[in-house]
């Protein structure tokens, strides 16, 4: 996790790993993201950003790979 100015930034997983992502949220929700080989996460990415969801209280979830994008909708 790093801070840059008023922004979040989570990694997700690692850039060794086959799949790689980064979370910005500002304030409490998702304003971009970057993934690498996955297509699908971006897709539910997508969602939140445009659902405006507040994830305050899922930064762990979005950090760790081993949990499913979809399960945060």
């Amino acid at each position: 996790r790093q801070d840059i100015n008023d922004r979040i930034v989570i990694e997700r997983g690692s850039p060794n790993d086959e799949v790689y992502g980064r979370i910005v949220i500002e304030g409490n929700r998702i304003v971009g993201a970057l993934f690498v080989n996955s297509s699908k996460a971006v897709s539910l990415i997508v969602k939140l950003i445009e659902s405006g969801s507040d994830i305050s209280d899922k930064h762990a979830e979005l950090a760790n790979p081993d949990v499913n994008i979809a399960s945060l909708i």
